[in-house]
C-alpha cells in the first residue's frame, strides 16, 4: 500500500510541468492547490488552506465577452505564532495578492475556465498560487 501511495504521489508530481503541487508541504514559490487542500510553507512558517471559490463570473471560454470577468477564492492563512486569517484573492480585480507576515501570497491562475454548457464542480477547481518572501 505504501508503494502505491508513493507511486501515485510521484505520478502526480511528475504531471505538473515543473510546478510544486501542494501535498502538505511546499517551499516558497509557485504551486497548485485544490479546494479543501492545505499546505505548510517552509516547514510550518506559513499554512495556507484553499477553502472555496466564492465567485466565478469569468467569461466562458467559448464566448466573446466585453470584459474577462473575475473569479475569487477564499484562503485561510496562518503564520507561526499568529491567529488564522481568512482572505479573498481575485483573478482580475484587487486584491490579487496579500501580504501576510513575511510572505506575499498571489493568485496566479484558477482553472478550469468556465464554458456555457458546463457547470464546474467545486472539487474541479485548481488554484495556482505564488508565495514569495518579502
Amino acid at each position: 500500500m505504501k508503494q502505491f501511495v508513493f507511486l501515485m504521489l510521484m505520478f502526480t508530481l511528475g504531471c505538473q510541468n515543473g510546478r510544486n503541487t501542494a501535498t502538505g508541504v511546499a517551499t516558497a514559490g509557485e504551486f497548485t492547490m485544490r479546494v479543501g487542500q492545505s499546505v505548510a510553507i517552509d516547514g510550518d512558517a506559513l499554512s495556507i488552506t484553499f477553502i472555496e471559490v466564492t465567485e466565478d463570473s469569468r467569461c466562458p471560454a467559448n464566448v466573446m465577452c466585453v470584459w474577462a470577468g473575475n473569479a475569487a477564492i477564499r484562503l485561510n492563512v496562518m503564520a507561526r505564532n499568529s491567529d488564522a486569517s481568512s482572505t479573498e484573492l481575485n483573478t482580475n480585480l484587487d486584491p490579487g495578492s496579500v501580504d501576510y507576515g513575511a510572505y506575499t501570497i498571489e493568485l496566479v491562475a484558477l482553472v478550469p475556465s468556465p464554458y456555457t454548457e458546463r457547470i464546474i464542480s467545486p472539487d474541479e477547481y485548481v488554484a495556482t498560487l505564488l508565495v514569495s518572501v518579502r
